[in-house]
């Protein structure tokens, strides 16, 4: 479900940081606020899973399962493939190759965020609907390689998850040893990747590093928002419409990157991810800090079942995996990221398959 994929995230990306802190001994250890605030949490998350959870309970194998015409599947695809390629074009090259990446995939996306976007999306959305295991296949081999093309991570390696849920699920495998190998070769591309576009030596610790640096920057970046936010500065909710104004013309600043100009910290490559802890510190300080997250995972409880009642088992998996990423990134990011557009390409795609009949890819099964 989307909350217990929220509560995984939390727990693997912020409480690992804190259990494990000593670990990472070499960076600056948490505070006695941070950590009070996280330890706080970890007592009142139970209460709110468990009001989550004991509602009338929809399996995964019970979402509803909703068959598309191939050919409205093969055409979102290639809008997909459309949006990435004009990406590629307005940039000149392909960031991820680039000398300075860490950097310049930041600011390519400046003004041509959009067409990532509609990218990824097209591409999530194709996968998880495609009833072929074959095209499935096509779509991850061909969508993986032009996402990473534009330097960023995150929207490749959902993906590749995305797709073993669907087959997971839709065949009825079982999750265990797939599921390790999985997780442990996403592990390896997330390092291979920021190996490759920060330019560094090819070593053992240029891969393991960046690994380990995952399970503990994000308590680490709400450590440093807690020590070096200005309390003076307190955003009192215009934060959520700073990092909606992205979506305007023209190359706009989400607040996740005005934050670094805010705290005085430079460092190669995109934003600071808040957590969901720090977007409500820097919002109404200790108090936000501690009742933000409560709040959203009491949203996420409430609005996973209605999620599970309306949409299909596909769309489902991506809203899920969304709303996971409220644990470690500002909530009008994922929404503006993920959630709107994925919801936006649904209803049009229903509704075009639902009053026009194509037949430029084949058949459906059922039509035969």
């Amino acid at each position: 479900s989307g909350l217990g994929l929220f509560i995984v995230y939390l727990f693997c990306y912020v409480q690992i940081g804190y259990l494990m802190q000593d670990y990472y001994s070499y960076y600056e250890s948490l505070s006695k606020v941070s950590q009070n605030i996280i330890m706080m949490y970890n007592f009142i998350m139970p209460v709110i899973i468990y009001l989550g959870f004991n509602k009338k309970k929809i399996k995964v194998t019970e979402l509803k399962q909703v068959q598309y015409q191939r050919s409205w599947i093969f055409l979102l695809f290639l809008a997909g493939v459309a949006a990435i390629s004009l990406f590629f074009l307005s940039v000149g090259s392909i960031p991820l190759f680039a000398s300075d990446g860490e950097n310049f995939r930041v600011e390519a996306v400046q003004g041509r965020g959009f067409l990532v976007i509609i990218a990824a999306t097209c591409f999530q959305v194709s996968t998880v609907l495609a009833y072929k295991k074959t095209d499935r296949i096509m779509f991850v081999m061909v969508g993986v390689p032009l996402l990473l093309g534009t330097g960023f991570r995150s929207s490749a390696l959902s993906l590749i998850l995305l797709s073993f849920l669907v087959y997971q699920v839709g065949y009825g495998r079982r999750f265990l040893l797939k599921s390790v190998f999985i997780v442990i070769f996403l592990l390896f591309l997330y390092a291979l990747i920021g190996v490759i576009r920060s330019s560094t030596n090819w070593q053992f610790n240029t891969l393991y590093m960046p690994i380990m640096w995952r399970f503990y920057v994000n308590s680490s970046n709400f450590n440093m928002i807690v020590e070096r936010y200005p309390i003076n500065e307190l955003q009192l909710g215009l934060s959520f419409f700073k990092d909606f104004s992205v979506i305007l013309p023209g190359a706009q600043k989400s607040f996740m990157l005005q934050l670094k100009d805010i705290m005085n910290v430079y460092f190669a490559g995109g934003s600071i991810t808040p957590t969901v802890f720090g977007e409500g510190y820097y919002n109404w300080g200790l108090i936000g800090a501690i009742l933000w997250p409560i709040l959203v995972t009491w949203f996420i409880a409430n609005q996973d079942y209605k999620f599970k009642k309306r949409y299909p088992a596909g769309i489902y998996y991506i809203l899920a995996f969304s709303i996971a990423g409220f644990s470690t990134t500002s909530l009008a990011s994922v929404c503006i990221n993920t959630i709107i557009p994925v919801m936006l390409v649904y209803y049009v795609l229903t509704y075009l398959n639902r009053h026009y009949k194509l037949r430029v890819f084949g058949r459906r099964k059922s039509e035969k």
